[in-house]
């Protein structure tokens, strides 16, 4: 009905994730358990479509499909009511937003990035895994890489996404891995309207010295150093697969 609110659960591991009749009847009690609490809402959609879920969506009935990757970033965001925190949304309440209104990667990049600034987003609370990755994939074949991340002050989110070309192959391992990226070039890249004048904000680009922008080396996190060359815990597993399809 119109003016109808969608619930935006925590975070919660194992079983079972999220206990509420709202999300689908098996989703609803059992026995003794108890609805979980929501942290906030947004404005609710007309008509959703259905989807397989787990931690994070998964594919819709109109073939939009992600797959995830936690990864590490240089900012950390706590979720509403906890220590202060600002943040209303994780990447898995927003994998199951885009599932349930979109058709298409591109649609849900945008939906998802748009709620990501306007509510918040977080996810864990150490560096190493306070970033977020999708890889997105729908029935236009289209396939898409997705990043975000916390902005410094926790209240809102930084966002890129690139386009995979039909003749490239992508690997994600707990690492962003967009780079250099085109900022022109709408068709292959699109990011949050905030990216560069936080970068340039907290003095981590400067765009009279250097000539690119470099998502991971400016937003990126490596557990010794930042570097745009990324550890061995990471780039040895990128490697392998690589080595393989090579």
């Amino acid at each position: 009905p119109e003016g109808s609110k969608r619930p935006v659960y925590p975070v919660r591991d194992g079983y079972p994730r999220i206990v509420s009749a709202s999300r689908g009847g098996e989703y609803a009690p059992r026995k003794n358990q108890v609805e979980t609490e929501p942290l906030g809402f947004i404005p609710q959609v007309s008509h959703t479509y259905a989807y397989w879920d787990q931690d994070y969506g998964l594919m819709n009935e109109h073939q939009l499909a992600v797959a995830e990757s936690t990864c590490g970033a240089r900012t950390v965001a706590k979720p509403l009511g906890q220590d202060g925190g600002q943040a209303l949304l994780d990447i898995g309440e927003l994998s199951k937003i885009a599932m349930e209104r979109c058709k298409t990667a591109r649609c849900a990049i945008h939906l998802m990035g748009s709620l990501g600034v306007e509510h918040g987003f977080y996810a864990e609370a150490i560096r190493e895994d306070s970033g977020e990755a999708l890889i997105l994939a729908d029935a236009l074949d289209e396939l898409w890489v997705f990043h975000i991340l916390p902005t410094p002050d926790g209240s809102s989110a930084v966002w890129a996404a690139q386009r995979v070309r039909d003749d490239h192959a992508v690997v994600i391992a707990n690492d962003f891995v967009i780079q250099e990226m085109d900022l022109n070039d709408t068709d292959t890249f699109l990011f949050s309207d905030n990216m560069v004048d936080i970068a340039v904000a907290q003095g981590w680009y400067n765009s009279t010295t250097e000539e690119t922008f470099n998502f991971f080396a400016t937003f990126g996190f490596e557990k010794k150093k930042y570097d745009p060359v990324m550890g061995l815990y990471s780039g040895r597993r990128m490697w392998r697969v690589f080595s393989l399809i090579n």
